[in-house]
């Protein structure tokens, strides 16, 4: 697993713009009157008072992964559409347990069709590499 610091800040960046564009909103009650704590990305909605990120209500919530592992796994299903967990599992160097879970959850997204995280389908090849695990 890769987990530089400088691309797991770089993906926040990417996903933040790819969700939301120019204006935050609050995850949990839609409202865009919110502040960023300016720590590891994290915002706080001053309607509900809830803390969130960009990852707040997605199937990377949660997660100990690293963001780049997520990505490099969207990128290798998405473009890959046969790929299997064993496949993921030598790719991310990852246990097969977390290979199958990362299988499945990627693909409820990508058959969700109309979840903001598919927008990671259209992001240039070259920009691909930079943010995804060697």
């Amino acid at each position: 697993m890769n987990g530089n610091i400088s691309t797991e800040i770089e993906i926040f960046k990417l996903l933040e713009s790819l969700r939301w564009g120019t204006k935050v909103i609050c995850p949990h009650c839609t409202s865009a009157k919110t502040l960023n704590y300016n720590i590891a990305h994290k915002f706080q909605c001053e309607n509900c008072f809830r803390s969130f990120s960009v990852v707040s209500k997605t199937a990377f919530e949660f997660t100990k992964l690293p963001l780049s592992t997520w990505l490099t796994a969207y990128f290798l299903i998405s473009e890959q559409k046969e790929i299997s967990p064993e496949t993921l599992n030598k790719w991310l160097k990852v246990t097969h347990k977390t290979s199958q879970t990362i299988h499945i959850k990627i693909n409820k997204i990508i058959e969700s069709k109309n979840d903001w995280i598919n927008n990671l389908a259209k992001i240039p090849h070259s920009k691909k590499a930079l943010l995804t695990i060697a």
